[in-house]
């Protein structure tokens, strides 16, 4: 067992080796730390400040595009419906189907009107002949002209109502208005059609009508006949052009103008109602001058830049400039062609 003396020549040991130890460490970190800010100062002093770039203003010709959200319309849409009410008693069209105008859509029970047209027409049909007669008796003498008159007022009265019988009667059959695809079908045999019910909705998409919106500082790049790339993402980005045919003559409600252009559309390859994006040249800017936009400091409402200017160093110069196009501004008045420009 060791003895009290010999305990504390054990912790006197103890102490001093890690006092030697926290020593040892605390020179390492000093002279670490100085070899460090040594080496700061070094890349410090091997540090130069960047040289100001200096560009030249210089004349351009630049193309400003605009891209605006489209959707591409059948360029016609129409709801079918019967004038008069009926039993549909035959179908002539189906979903997905191209008719063209005039085609027989539907057809609805027309047995009273038909025997009500039929009579009309043979009342019509010996009205017109007792006329006759009577017009040659009037040549004979053998009748008075007032006769002749009341038998021409007959005739009259008779076509009118046998033209009006074979109207209601053609308005028992629904006819394609249009040469088109039938887009709905909502009528069955058998269904008693109310007036006006829908029964049928046809679209033409052998053109397209490309819809969009913009606003009043554009408007003058979109005179009717103006040509519209037109591009669909749902189509895998497919694109088409297109002729604007018509700008509203008023803004809407928000500020905005109604831009209209037609697409070709022969195969109807291309649905209607798909989300579009419509590009066109809003302006050209021809033989103007630019600058770099990291020239300019915008300041509120000015844009200033600074002019190198001989042995005085850069001046501060306010220009006007126009929209940004593909990171450069045309400057319309401050600067001259071959003038340098600091650009920090």
């Amino acid at each position: 067992m060791l003895s009290r003396r010999h305990k504390r020549a054990i912790v006197g040991i103890t102490g001093f080796t890690l006092l030697a130890v926290v020593i040892l460490f605390s020179i390492g970190r000093f002279f670490s730390g100085r070899a460090l800010e040594r080496q700061l100062a070094e890349e410090r002093a091997s540090l130069r400040p960047p040289e100001p770039l200096v560009v030249t203003v210089a004349r351009d010709t630049v193309e400003r595009r605009r891209s605006f959200a489209a959707r591409a319309e059948p360029w016609i849409r129409a709801t079918l419906a019967p004038e008069i009410g009926g039993t549909v008693v035959r179908i002539g069209g189906e979903v997905g189907m191209q008719v063209t105008a005039g085609k027989e859509l539907l057809a609805l029970d027309d047995a009273a009107a038909r025997t009500l047209a039929e009579a009309a027409r043979i009342q019509a049909e010996e009205t017109k002949r007792r006329w006759r007669e009577v017009e040659q008796l009037v040549r004979t003498e053998a009748v008075a002209t007032t006769d002749a008159a009341a038998a021409a007022a007959a005739a009259a009265a008779a076509a009118q109502e046998a033209e009006r019988a074979a109207t209601m009667l053609a308005k028992h059959r629904l006819r394609a208005p249009f040469d088109g695809t039938i887009q709905q079908r909502q009528a069955e045999l058998g269904d008693y059609l109310q007036v006006g019910q829908t029964a049928f909705e046809l679209v033409d998409v052998s053109r397209l009508r490309i819809v969009f919106q913009a606003g009043e500082t554009e408007i003058g790049s979109f005179a009717p006949g103006r040509s519209v790339e037109v591009t669909f993402p749902s189509l895998n980005h497919r694109t088409a052009t297109a002729q604007v045919r018509h700008v509203a003559p008023a803004a809407g409600p928000d500020g905005l103008f109604r831009i209209e252009a037609e697409m070709a559309n022969p195969e109807g390859a291309i649905p209607g109602g798909l989300a579009a994006t419509a590009t066109a040249q809003v302006e050209l800017y021809r033989d103007t001058l630019f600058i770099p936009t990291a020239a300019v400091r915008l300041e509120g409402a000015r844009a200033v830049v600074h002019r190198l200017a001989g042995a005085g160093g850069p001046e501060p110069v306010t220009i006007e400039i126009g929209p940004e196009v593909d990171g450069r501004f045309p400057v319309f008045r401050g600067l001259n062609e071959g003038d340098l420009l600091l650009v920090r």
